[in-house]
């Protein structure tokens, strides 16, 4: 159905008068259907729901390894001639990344599901904010409590002992980034976002604990 309606709308875009265009097809999370227990796009930054679809057409691009979503609004941006000044992303025309980095800022996963089930046991949610760094085959995963490695597609086994020169230079990486651009992002800034906005991101699944309080009723 998507891809459906997706070719109508290149097909609209290529019979229309736009000129040259630039088409992006990506998705902002993948979705938990099951896995360790959870429906949804929060709390466990594992593959499934990090790792996302991305095509690209008519950018000049040949990307190796891994790609952020800051990559390509830096590189759109670099090719319409707009200012990338604080774009955490590279220019894929011109730069490859080594690593990708995802975060969650959300502390109160346990609390939140034991409110609808008091006897969920989900060992790999966190009750700290959590980062993971990875290069396309090993992935860290870091938060308060725990540092472990995975070496992908498997995300059960920590590999840490078997392989600690990788642990090592990706939690320097992943420290590093976190002591740099990483401040900027520290989950205390807070959008202001009208009643309506917020019953609609709720509708989408965002913000459930923070509905305008006549949608409490």
């Amino acid at each position: 159905y998507v891809d459906d309606w997706l070719g109508e709308l290149i097909e609209y875009i290529q019979d229309g008068p736009f000129g040259e265009t630039i088409i992006v097809v990506t998705s902002d999370h993948g979705e938990f259907f099951g896995e360790h227990g959870l429906l949804g796009h929060k709390w466990i930054l594992d593959e499934t729901l990090i790792n996302v679809p991305l095509v690209t057409h008519g950018l000049d691009v040949e990307t190796e390894g891994v790609v952020q979503h800051s990559d390509i609004m830096a590189t759109l941006l670099g090719v319409a001639g707009a200012d990338t000044d604080g774009i955490q992303g590279v220019d894929l025309r011109h730069e490859n990344r080594d690593y990708a980095i995802a975060q969650d800022h959300q502390t109160s996963a346990v609390e939140t599901l034991r409110s609808h089930n008091p006897d969920a046991s989900i060992p790999r949610l966190s009750t700290t904010e959590r980062s993971v760094i990875h290069d396309g085959e090993y992935k860290l995963l870091l938060d308060d409590h725990n540092q472990e490695l995975y070496q992908l597609p498997d995300e059960a086994t920590d590999v840490s002992a078997a392989h600690p020169e990788t642990r090592d230079r990706l939690a320097t990486e992943l420290r590093e980034w976190l002591e740099s651009e990483g401040d900027s992002i520290d989950g205390s800034a807070r959008g202001e976002f009208s009643d309506e906005m917020r019953s609609h991101l709720a509708d989408l699944g965002y913000m459930e604990n923070e509905l305008p309080e006549d949608e409490h009723a």
